[in-house]
């Protein structure tokens, strides 16, 4: 298959290096990554400054495709790379990402976004995301998303429809196996912490918390429940945001001039 990577963390995160180093003796393997650190950019694009592209050298043991860093946003990595770079891919995959996308969070990540707007393309998109901020072991979560790309083959991803992964932070051996839940519909609570700069500018820093804390009683329901007991989590997102029974229900007491 012809796979495009990418990510919201840039080439340099070893989610994403793994993961190429891995598919590419099987798969043509293109990679478009921001030239720097975009978490949390969500599906945002650059309308007022130019995109610089950098052909770079991932230095990967076996990689024997093409690596580029955008200076753009993680959306304008997919574009660009369907426009110019590696048109018509028959798979993305965003990822591995440097710490989860569960629940609300994909609104606001890069990686589930760049995602979103591959599959908005029609073309079939992964996000794949490690379940701790740095781990020192990718490998896992490597293997679980090679695996999941083998699945691809027989097990077409829906139109319109984005599988998002996410994997623990625990040995594959210790995994419980992959749960099919729905999204958590808890979130974070951002506060600012105050401060002033050397140069006397007032600075407002983020400290976001999330505000419905694990752990969870009982039964695992949602994906942040399935990741805390020690599973693989697999949910398909739609990109149709329209509430269908909501529509109905409007034409049934139609607002009116």
């Amino acid at each position: 298959m012809r796979i495009l990577l990418t990510n919201d963390d840039g080439i340099s995160y070893p989610g994403i290096r793994l993961l190429a180093a891995e598919l590419c003796g099987e798969h043509e393997v293109c990679i478009v990554t921001p030239a720097s650190q975009r978490s949390g950019a969500s599906h945002s694009v650059t309308f007022i400054d130019p995109i610089f592209l950098e052909l770079t050298n991932p230095a990967l043991e076996g990689f024997t495709g093409r690596a580029y860093g955008l200076s753009g946003t993680p959306v304008e990595c997919l574009w660009l790379a369907l426009d110019r770079l590696f048109p018509q891919p028959d798979l993305v995959i965003a990822g591995i990402n440097n710490g989860h996308n569960l629940g609300n969070d994909i609104f606001l990540s890069g990686t589930v976004n760049v995602a979103i707007a591959a599959a908005l393309r029609g073309v079939p998109a992964i996000s794949s995301s490690l379940c701790a901020h740095n781990s020192k072991d990718y490998l896992p979560a490597v293997k679980v998303t090679a695996k999941l790309v083998e699945y691809v083959k027989t097990h077409p991803i829906p139109p319109r429809t984005v599988w998002n992964l996410n994997v623990p932070n625990i040995p594959l051996a210790e995994m419980k196996g992959v749960a099919f839940p729905p999204l958590d519909k808890n979130g974070y609570r951002y506060s600012y912490v105050e401060g002033r700069s050397p140069f006397g500018l007032d600075y407002y820093w983020p400290d976001c918390r999330y505000y419905d804390p694990w752990p969870f009683e009982g039964a695992p329901r949602t994906d942040r429940e399935f990741i805390e007991a020690g599973y693989v989590t697999l949910t398909p997102i739609t990109v149709d945001l329209t509430d269908h029974a909501g529509l109905e229900k409007m034409k049934e007491e139609p607002f009116q001039l």
